[in-house]
C-alpha cells in the first residue's frame, strides 16, 4: 500500500512538473464532463469495544465506486457507495460456538470543490470533499449448541453517515483521472453492534483511479 501511494505521489509531482512551466490560467475545462472509477485505501477508525469474542479477523481495507459530473469547472456532483467495514469472528464457549459477519456499506451523494486559485498545474488540482447518505450495516450469526444448530439471525441496519476530505486529482492524457484523497468518516451508532462497534467513525486513505468521458 505505501508502495502505491509513493507510486502516485511520484505521478502527480511528474505530472505536475510537466505543466508548471505554463500559465495556470488555462487549465484543463472539466465543465460538463463525466467521470466513473473507483478507489481503495485503509482504514483508521476509533475503537468502539461492544462485544468480546475470542477470533476476530477485521479488514481495515476500503473501497468504493464513484460517479461525478462537472456542473462548473470547479464543481463537481458526486456519487459513492463503498465498503467501510468487514468482520468474521467466532466466540467459543463450553457449550458451543458463535459465528458472526459483518459488513458496513456506505451510500453517499454531495460534491467536491476545485479551487482554480489553489491549481498546482494545467491539470493537477487540489479538492475539497462533502459526502451526506447512510451507513448500512450487514450483520448475520449463526449458533452451535452441543453440535446442533439452533439459531441464524440476519439484520440490516441504516444510520446517517456523512465523509468530509481532502485530496489531489490529476487528469492524464484527457482520460484518465489519478488521485489521492484523505477522509474522515462520520457516522452516527448503529442502534445494535454490527460486528463490534456500533460506530465506523474515524480516518481513512486511499487512492483514486478514474475515466473522463
Amino acid at each position: 500500500m505505501k508502495k502505491a501511494i509513493s507510486f502516485l505521489v511520484v505521478l502527480l509531482v511528474l505530472s505536475s512538473g510537466l505543466t508548471l512551466a505554463q500559465d495556470n490560467c488555462n487549465l484543463m475545462p472539466l465543465k460538463g464532463r463525466h467521470s466513473i472509477g473507483f478507489g481503495f485505501g485503509m482504514l483508521n477508525q476509533q475503537e468502539a469495544t461492544v462485544l468480546t469474542v475470542k477470533v476476530n479477523a477485521e479488514s481495515n481495507f476500503m473501497g468504493n465506486l464513484y460517479y461525478n459530473y462537472w456542473i462548473t469547472d470547479e464543481w463537481a456532483l458526486e456519487l459513492n457507495a463503498g465498503i467501510l467495514n468487514a468482520e468474521v469472528f467466532s466466540g467459543v464457549s463450553m457449550t458451543g460456538i458463535e459465528q458472526k459477519a459483518a459488513t458496513v456499506v456506505p451510500v453517499l451523494a454531495g460534491a467536491r470543490y476545485y479551487p482554480a486559485f489553489a491549481a498546482l498545474a494545467e491539470n493537477v488540482r487540489p479538492c475539497v470533499v462533502a459526502l451526506v447518505g447512510a451507513h448500512m450495516g450487514h450483520s448475520s450469526s449463526n449458533k452451535v449448541t452441543l453440535g446442533v444448530k439452533i439459531g441464524s439471525e440476519t439484520k440490516v441496519q441504516s444510520v446517517f453517515g456523512s465523509k468530509l476530505g481532502l485530496g489531489v486529482d490529476a487528469f492524464l492524457s484527457g482520460w484518465m483521472r489519478l488521485g489521492l484523497l484523505a477522509g474522515y468518516n462520520i457516522g452516527s451508532d448503529f442502534n445494535e453492534p454490527v460486528g463490534t462497534r456500533e460506530n465506523y467513525s474515524g480516518f481513512d486513505l486511499s487512492l483514486n483511479f478514474g475515466i473522463m468521458l
